[in-house]
């Protein structure tokens, strides 16, 4: 098997079913009769052991062999009928059971490469999935110099590379628009592939994002708690990005309800596309300037906080610095320190967590299950000194 990944400092390369140190009892014994399920020992609709028949196949304690059942049980590998026993499911019999499955994680190019804050941790949360279900998984850093634009032929090398490496899943990190086509392309494979962070619908794949109205309670409650009732959104063309929209149509739907300002005229259109900062400076200079009762800014566009930072160092800085700021981290960019020092309030998706439901999905596709988890993705919220209270 042909695997393409590329080295992420802390992020192990593979993470493979019954590799690396024992683990605690129950996973043992959940892969011994895994083992025996993809040995063609059980088929399909065939009661399995009994719990008191597998006490004495492994010698191993009540608790644990529950445990390892629970653990089949969940991966839908077996099903308890009560008052009948365990039973081996369709799963068991499906073509791909008991074979090595590749998923590939695709990241974007322009991430630091030794950045744990953003991907590292959603690429982490994947590996911690895939544990225990026959399952490699592989980064692929994609080649792209930056978001936003688009080349012919590093897109078909980017496609050449991730064909080559065979996988039997694509976890797609922040799809962007230049993307359209290799996406396209393998879906047309059927090929599982899920992305995360924006929808892209004329490729029309599945996507796990956190919550946008939940997200949208969360900022708003912490700067109506400090007495802000208008809020300025700095963001990327909202028009032609559905997550920023997306996010700006939950902000607008709870400000209402909490008597808060959240509208078409308070919100800043970045243009810088993470080149032209000091342009973004100065037109954002002159947006506040021109909001006199403007104190509070939600930088949905994660790249404008160097501009702020700019502003707090120029002319601008009291007017700058007395204003309660919250950054909305959407990629691995380095996050730069304000000229003040203070460390910076800040929201996320949960990394780890949307990891864990990105392979989880994926591992459905791949078993013929193409259910999406109905929980919502609930937002981090990291508190700091950017947050100010309102001048009276």
């Amino acid at each position: 098997m042909a695997i393409v990944d590329v080295k992420i400092d802390n992020i192990p390369k593979e993470a493979k079913i019954g590799a690396g140190k024992r683990g605690p009892y129950y996973l043992e014994v959940a892969q011994q009769l895994r083992d025996e399920l993809a040995s063609g020992a059980f088929k399909p609709g065939q009661r399995f052991h009994s719990i008191r028949d597998l006490i004495r196949r492994t010698n191993r304690s009540l608790p644990t062999v529950r445990s390892a059942i629970n653990l089949l049980v969940e991966e839908e590998l077996i099903t308890s009928r009560p008052g009948s026993g365990l039973y081996v499911t369709g799963i068991v019999g499906g073509p791909r059971f008991g074979t090595i499955s590749q998923m590939l994680v695709v990241i974007p190019s322009y991430v630091v490469p030794n950045e744990s804050i953003f991907t590292g941790q959603i690429v982490s949360g994947i590996i911690d999935a895939t544990q225990n279900r026959n399952t490699i998984v592989s980064v692929y850093r994609r080649q792209a110099v930056l978001p936003f634009t688009y080349d012919r032929k590093v897109s078909g090398k980017d496609l050449e590379n991730i064909l080559a490496a065979r996988p039997d899943a694509v976890a797609w990190l922040h799809a962007l628009p230049q993307d359209k086509p290799i996406l396209s392309e393998l879906k047309k494979r059927d090929l599982p592939v899920a992305t995360t962070i924006r929808s892209l619908p004329e490729v029309d794949l599945p996507r796990i994002r956190e919550d946008d109205l939940i997200y949208a309670a969360i900022v708003l409650s912490q700067f109506h708690a400090r007495g802000h009732r208008r809020i300025g959104v700095v963001t990327r063309n909202p028009e032609s990005d559905d997550y920023f929209s997306s996010k700006i149509d939950a902000l607008i739907r709870v400000a209402r309800s909490l008597n808060m300002q959240v509208d078409e005229s308070d919100r800043f259109i970045s243009n810088s596309n993470l080149v032209d900062f000091d342009r973004d400076m100065e037109e954002l200079g002159n947006f506040i300037e021109e909001r006199p009762d403007l104190d509070a800014l939600l930088l949905l566009a994660s790249n404008s906080i160097i501009p702020v930072a700019k502003l707090m160092g120029g002319a601008m800085s009291e007017r700058v610095s007395a204003m309660s700021i919250v950054l909305n981290v959407l990629d691995g960019l380095k996050i730069p320190k304000l000229p003040s020092g203070e460390s910076l309030a800040m929201i996320h998706p949960p990394l780890e967590e949307l990891g864990k439901r990105l392979a989880e999905f994926l591992l459905g596709g791949m078993a013929g299950r193409h259910d999406e988890e109905a929980r919502p993705l609930i937002s981090c919220f990291r508190p700091g000194n950017s947050l100010k209270f309102a001048k009276t």
